[in-house]
């Protein structure tokens, strides 16, 4: 693709990992992001947000939700759906807390004044019919009729089953008794419990609830779809379920919210998919197009992992350029952050602080560690080389800096310093899959300024590095096969093995086509 297409493609997963259940809202030109989390989902947990003006690439925004010793629910923080109303954003959510002494889940409400919150208990538990419930989503009708769709939860009950029931206009109370929709009772989900994660799009006067079935950690994890002439159904399961299921390299997708994207013209179905394809808990975000045929169907173009145009109508990245840094803020056409993050462009004139978090690109599924400050802009030119010079204003052990390409947390490569023992490395480290490479220069001066470059030929990467400008390059000795789809190139700095709060100051990153 590269030097063919002259814009960006997208490519699953996204830039948001250890998350599931993602539900995404579109509101005044940006979309927001609200799923469950690891971070979250347990003991006094709560909710996180991400933002993005493309859908694809998304940067974090912090808790949007958070409990407290006080709060109703006590763990479980799970399916957040946020709906806008009246000047206000309404947080469902499912969460675990007593009920008559015995410690059950319930949906509950939340509300805040802004889709980044914070968000405060409205009313929780929101309802109690007398069982577990789970995977809240409102639905607003053409007529302003507001119904709640929502699990009723395995852990009280033979089977999750998917119901609804409407609300008041104050959302607070429901009228009348939940109506049960859907169980598992196809093939392909017979052998599981689970009917859950209802989500509903009004196209044509029908009714379509998508829903997953299956254990959410088994590769099976699958989204089908039912159809009604009404909101309270009856629902017809369609015949081609599942819509969306596992492939030979994605495992597990499902429990989706749908968008449209902002010039009407495409749907997208917004699912996680598992992080190991034999299975797990650990979940990351993915998009795929979504089409409504004339017939009456739903087809998902997906999943997908290869790269896919953006979205209709959202404004797409920047090529890759380079940066002195001298502006007040980052130009977020170009640059994105993935993971969390921690830098200044004021602390000193003309530099791009970053101060460490304690994550770890390598070891994301092996421990609780996340990633973080992978700053990076797109490029599809066929060959180019990117370079940086950075300051380190102090640092711990092991702790790295230097320059990244990144498809995603199993695919990328790092040219970085670091110490080990005291001593300074310089560190070439590719990953892709099971595939490990690391080529380490040792014996390095301890000087407090670095300069590295990495030059893509089209076939291969070429590292070379020096400690002064008057200097010239000296090669790492070694090259890297150039296996990349998508590149997003950049700067990175973070801490495997300490809790962070090491100081690097880069006063450039130079980005060279190549011809």
């Amino acid at each position: 693709m590269y030097g063919e297409d002259k814009e960006p493609k997208y490519k699953n997963p996204l830039n948001v990992y250890k998350i599931a259940d993602p539900f995404v809202l579109f509101y005044k030109g940006k979309y927001y992001l609200y799923p469950t989390s690891e971070r979250g989902a347990g003991y006094q947990g709560g909710f996180e947000v991400w933002e993005s003006n493309n859908l694809v690439d998304w940067i974090y925004k912090g808790w949007v939700y958070k409990s407290n010793e006080d709060s109703w629910g006590k763990d479980s923080f799970w399916a957040p759906e946020v709906l806008p109303r009246d000047g206000k954003f309404y947080l469902f959510y499912s969460a675990r807390g007593y009920v008559n002494g015995k410690k059950t889940l319930r949906i509950c409400l939340a509300v805040a004044d802004s889709p980044l919150g914070p968000f405060k208990d409205l009313k929780a538990p929101l309802f109690d019919f007398g069982y577990a419930t789970i995977d809240a989503h409102p639905f607003v009708d053409d007529d302003g009729k507001i119904y709640l769709y929502f699990s009723r939860d395995v852990s009280e009950n033979p089977t999750s089953d998917i119901y609804v029931v409407r609300l008041t206009d104050d959302l607070l109370n429901t009228v009348g008794e939940p109506k049960f929709l859907i169980s598992p009772t196809q093939v392909w989900e017979r052998n599981s419990k689970w009917n859950e994660g209802p989500f509903v799009v009004k196209y044509n006067k029908k009714y379509y609830l998508f829903y997953s079935g299956n254990f959410f950690a088994s590769p099976e994890y699958s989204v089908g779809y039912a159809v009604s002439d009404s909101p309270l159904g009856p629902f017809i399961k369609a015949q081609e379920n599942p819509i969306l299921s596992r492939t030979e390299y994605i495992s597990g997708p499902g429990h989706n919210s749908v968008v449209k994207t902002p010039d009407g013209k495409e749907y997208f179905i917004v699912y996680h998919t598992q992080m190991k394809k034999e299975g797990t808990h650990l979940r990351q975000l993915a998009i795929d197009r979504l089409i409504f045929t004339p017939d009456g169907k739903v087809k998902v173009i997906g999943p997908t992992n290869t790269p896919q145009p953006f979205p209709s109508g959202v404004p797409k990245p920047q090529k890759a350029s380079s940066d002195d840094f001298s502006e007040k803020t980052l130009n977020f056409l170009r640059w994105n952050i993935t993971g969390l993050f921690d830098y200044s462009l004021s602390e000193r004139k003309g530099y791009l602080r970053v101060k460490t978090i304690m994550s770890d690109i390598s070891s994301i599924i092996s421990t609780p560690l996340d990633v973080s400050n992978i700053f990076t802009q797109y490029t599809w030119d066929n060959k180019f080389e990117i370079s940086t010079k950075f300051e380190i204003i102090s640092e711990e052990e092991q702790d790295r800096a230097g320059l990244i390409v990144f498809d995603n947390y199993n695919h990328y490569l790092e040219l970085v310093r670091t110490t080990k023992k005291g001593k300074i490395i310089l560190e070439l480290v590719k990953k892709d899959e099971e595939d490990y490479e690391k080529f380490v220069l040792e014996n390095i001066p301890n000087k407090k300024i670095c300069y590295l470059k990495l030059k893509n030929n089209g076939e291969k990467w070429e590292a070379y590095y020096k400690f002064d400008e008057k200097e010239n390059w000296k090669s790492f000795g070694k090259s890297i096969k150039n296996d990349f789809d998508i590149m997003r190139v950049g700067i990175t700095a973070y801490s495997p093995y300490s809790v962070g709060g090491s100081i690097f100051d880069f006063d450039y990153f130079n980005y060279l086509e190549l011809k």
